[in-house]
């Protein structure tokens, strides 16, 4: 045994012995002497054989007047002997290290003395790099008093330490760094994962919002970067309590201004935007866009918006190239196709972002206008128009290019970034008057994805998108227009939503085929009715279809729900309007009087009846009478 080994043996035997306090501590103080920190095996041995809780009980000790030693020193022997354990894996990634993270951030709260708190921090350093300290350090506890020493503290160091361990956090929690962007779409959560947005919602969101309002640009990136991974996964309903901190949601939405509006790579902007998206989503999108009363706070949206339009026009090009280059290149290499798919899934991914921003826009400020005549000037709003206008032209022509290439599948568009196309068109042509030429080409595109929306060859994701839900509206609005009626007609739209009807009343959910009935309605208004009566096969199916769902409703509008009422006034209108086409010859005897009962209850209890079930009703009443 060679020298050195005999004194580290003798030291480590003193530490676990009956010895006083002060003879261990003179065991610690002699172990720098006998240990190279760049030899492993006594570093081990030091390590395997070190009394860890007389460490701690000399980290935790406080003023002593009786005592010959300074508590300073007694903290600086035992920051020595754990920093000689850091520079290897086994040790510092140990309970017996790890579970030193409380002590060490008591003393750093107690002492400034500068040698003494390079010690601390570099210690603490060193452990913020480790993934098993994260349980620790996310404990609402520490974490209180690690925002507490970043506040009372002028050293950057300690605000690099918190940062550091959000960090590394993230590196523990996301290994690959896939930002999800749609929380309920989010893998299973972890304990610790769990732990760290329970503590970053609860403990820090107010500081680092604060950093990323005030901090530099190496701050401010680098709290975006964790805050734009953790909020996306914070899946909660949007917080309208106005208890919650407006000062965070203004440091967010400052921070966001500043780096937005600054020179910054595809990834940060992809950061700054998907953040964006997380905090409407938390806190409601009239809080984070349209504060009352701060008209420099405002520019967040009409900035947002540009930036958005931009990127899907600009990300939906690259798209389309990469499909092509993909069609015309089958037969490429593998490893050029995987870093094909990588980079185009990074732009569906900031696209897709980009299309949750445009979404929330169109239905509180593009779709409402009444609503935001407060908050917006009508200049901001026509700004906010026209660039979503040129920005869905974009969207629209990419839709039909898409389809052509992938028109001779059945499954059509099968990327995620078309299906977010669809839907983000849909939700604009349900709330906008449809004026592009593309949309003569666009509207076959909507019923085929209607019509193939439950097949069973569509992946689980693609179901779960309730496609129907989301173009049924679009198709409503685009069939009031006579230039698009042809085109919905042609494409067997009228086959499409007779098919839906009849799920519908086979599984006994009558009303759930309002939009479908509303649609057919729109096109019988205008004449074709003789497709419809064709995809009914003819009036006396249309009426034995319909005529057990309006029975099971009846014509008692004072016990119908809304919806109910409008399902019964329309389906009513849709029967008087087939079977006018049918050349009745008494055909419908029997309906035509239900459907006076029907209508007639309905003016009788005008003050109960949604507007536009009257607009039916009298349009209904007058078929009636010309009969």
């Amino acid at each position: 045994m060679e020298h050195w080994q005999e004194q580290l043996t003798s030291c480590l035997q003193l530490l676990h012995n009956e010895a006083s306090d002060e003879s261990k501590f003179v065991a610690l103080l002699l172990l720098p002497r006998i240990v190279d920190p760049n030899n492993e095996a006594a570093v081990m041995q030091a390590f395997n054989g070190m009394n860890f809780k007389f460490l701690d009980r000399m980290l935790r000790t406080g003023h002593n007047p009786n005592s010959d030693v300074s508590v300073e020193l007694l903290h600086s022997v035992a920051c020595e002997i754990l920093k000689a354990f850091t520079n290897y894996q086994k040790c510092i990634s140990s309970d017996d290290m790890v579970m030193r993270i409380p002590a060490l951030l008591d003393c750093l709260r107690r002492w400034e003395n500068p040698e003494l708190q390079d010690q601390l921090l570099n210690l603490l350093d060193a452990l913020a790099s480790i993934d098993q300290s994260m349980v620790i350090f996310f404990r609402a506890d520490i974490m209180i008093q690690l925002i507490r020493l970043c506040e009372l503290s002028d050293d950057e160091r300690v605000l690099a330490l918190w940062l550091k361990i959000h960090l590394t956090a993230l590196r523990v929690i996301y290994p690959k760094q896939q930002e999800t962007t749609v929380a309920s779409n989010a893998p299973a959560r972890s304990e610790l994962e769990s732990i760290f947005i329970h503590s970053l919602m609860d403990d820090s969101l107010s500081s680092l919002s604060h950093i990323l309002a005030t901090g530099n640009k190496t701050k401010q990136l680098q709290v975006l970067e964790s805050l734009s991974v953790v909020l996306n996964r914070v899946d909660i309903a949007p917080v309208e309590d106005k208890a919650v901190d407006a000062k965070t949601i203004a440091n967010l939405r400052s921070g966001l201004m500043d780096i937005l509006s600054s020179k910054i790579d595809s990834k940060r902007r992809f950061q700054a935007l998907s953040l964006v998206a997380a905090i409407i989503r938390i806190y409601g999108f009239n809080r984070v866009m349209l504060p009352s009363g701060n008209d420099k706070a405002k520019r967040l949206l009409p900035l947002t918006i540009q930036l958005s339009c931009i990127e899907v026009r600009v990300g939906l090009d690259l798209v389309m190239e990469a499909l092509e280059s993909r069609t015309l290149n089958e037969g490429g290499k593998q490893e050029d196709e995987n870093a094909q798919r990588c980079k185009e899934h990074s732009t569906s991914e900031l696209v897709t972002v980009c299309y949750m921003i445009i979404e929330e826009t169109v239905q509180n400020v593009t779709a409402d206008h009444s609503a935001t005549s407060a908050s917006l000037d009508i200049d901001a709003v026509k700004n906010i128009h026209s660039a979503l206008v040129e920005c869905f032209n974009n969207i629209f022509a990419y839709i039909v290019q898409a389809y052509s290439i992938f028109s001779d599948r059945d499954d059509v568009l099968p990327e995620p970034i078309d299906f977010a196309s669809v839907r983000i068109a849909a939700v604009w042509l349900a709330e906008e008057e449809a004026t592009s030429k593309e949309i003569h080409r666009l509207l076959p595109i909507f019923v085929q994805i209607y019509r193939l929306a439950n097949a069973d060859k569509l992946t689980e994701w693609q179901r779960q998108l309730d496609m129907r839900s989301i173009l049924t509206p679009a198709l409503l609005n685009l069939t009031t227009d006579s230039s698009f009626q042809k085109d919905f007609v042609d494409a067997q739209g009228a086959n499409t939503m007779i098919e839906r009807i009849k799920e519908c009343f086979n599984a006994r959910q009558d009303v759930s085929s309002l939009g479908e009935v509303e649609v057919l309605v729109n096109i019988a208004v205008s004449g074709f009715t003789t497709q419809i009566l064709q995809a009914c096969l003819g009036w006396d199916h249309a009426e034995q279809l319909f005529e057990p769902a309006l029975s099971r409703i009846g014509h008692y509008v004072a016990t119908m729900s809304e919806k109910e009422i409008l399902f019964a006034v329309n389906a009513t209108l849709l029967l008087l309007l087939l079977e006018r086409a049918a050349h009745g010859r008494n055909k419908g005897a029997s309906f035509l009087s239900r459907a006076r009962a029907l209508y007639d209850a309905c003016e009788s209890q005008k003050d109960k009846i949604p507007a536009a079930a009257l607009e039916v009703t009298a349009i209904g009443k007058q078929l009636l009478d010309a009969s």
